[in-house]
Parts: C-alpha cells; structure tokens; sequence
C-alpha cells in the first residue's frame, strides 16, 4: 500500500510540475500595440486557416497610438488585421502567437520601417523553465550561426535578453542552448513583424 501510495505521489508531483510548462508553450494570447502615431478603429484575428476575417474584437473601442490590446485567440497560427482611423488597413499573416508576446503595427513595426533601419531588434525570453547558456541569432542568409550573444552570460527563466542586430534585413534564424544540453532553434523569424520571442 505504501510504495503504490509513493507512485502515485511521485505521479502527481510529476504532473503538477510538467503541465504549467506545457500549458505556457502553448498558450496564444497576445498584445497588439499600436505605434503609428493614428488611431486604430477595427482589430481582426482569426486563425491563418480561415477564409475571413471576423468579427471586429475591439467592439466600441479604439486604440489610440501608443496603447496595446490583448487578445486571447484559441489557435496559435493567426493573421492579424487593422484599419486606422483614415481607412488604411495593415496586416500580419501566419504569425505564431505561440512563439510570441507582442505584435506591432505602425512604421516601428512594419518592414518598410524596420529595413531601413540596421538591423531589427528584438527581446528573447527565457520561458523555458530552465537556464539558457548560449544563444545564437543571425541572418537567415548566412551559414553559420557566429558568437553567442550571451558572452560570458546566462539567461535566468522568466528574464529576457535585447538581440541587437548589425546586420540589415528583417529575417533571423535563432538557436538556444540550455543547461543541461538541450537546443532549441527556429528559422526564419520575422522581426520587422515582433518585438518579443519567447523560448520555450
């Protein structure tokens, strides 16, 4: 009775400390924030498979530039659509919302504004549960991965690291190395469209 009494705690204990994790790797809530110096009157999300649009999520509200609204769909693959005060509209395609805390609309946030700048930066967080010892981020055009961005550093979970770019362009790859070996990478990340990506 004991020992199977001891399974079953250990189980539980197992379970109280895995699924958090898992919960928070998969959770797609996020902020739109407007930096476009307009108004934002309609805000539409809806999940990359659609065919429309939806409802407009703000309702009777608008945002005015400089604010930010969260949104909690139920998908991580989203497009993301607004229309400012003026009629224009601006759109985000096939964003994981999963990867993500933040989407920026407005010159600060769109890639005509973003490359013309050198390079695009972006904060890292560590929201993985465990200590990151390396993190490597480069071009998604070049062969190699370069120095780690860390230094001498690591990445404490729940804190995040500014990747300052030199070089130009919006498209990076990103490799994490944790401390007890394992690696994390993703290709292709559109920082002209972020301005927060979390590892996990």
């Amino acid at each position: 009775m004991r020992s199977r009494r001891a399974v079953f705690t250990a189980l539980f204990a197992l379970l109280a400390f895995a699924l958090p994790g898992i919960a928070a790797a998969q959770n797609p809530s996020f902020f739109v924030t407007n930096r476009s110096g307009q108004t934002i009157n309609e805000l539409h999300v809806s999940a990359s498979s659609e065919t429309s649009w939806g409802q407009d999520i703000l309702g009777t509200q608008v945002m005015p530039s400089g604010h930010r609204f969260r949104v909690y769909p139920r998908q991580c693959v989203n497009d993301i659509r607004v229309v400012y005060a003026n009629g224009r509209t601006e759109e985000r395609r096939n964003v994981n919302t999963c990867n993500i805390n933040e989407v920026v609309f407005g010159s600060a946030g769109s890639s005509a504004g973003r490359e013309q700048m050198t390079g695009a930066d972006f904060r890292v967080w560590n929201r993985s549960g465990l200590t990151i010892n390396e993190i490597y981020v480069s071009s998604s055009q070049n062969n190699s991965w370069g120095n780690d961005r860390l230094g001498n550093e690591v990445l404490q979970p729940g804190r995040f690291w500014t990747i300052r770019q030199s070089e130009t362009g919006c498209t990076f790859d990103l490799r994490a190395v944790f401390s007890n070996g394992r690696v994390f990478e993703r290709r292709n990340i559109n920082a002209c469209q972020i301005s927060e990506f979390n590892i996990q």
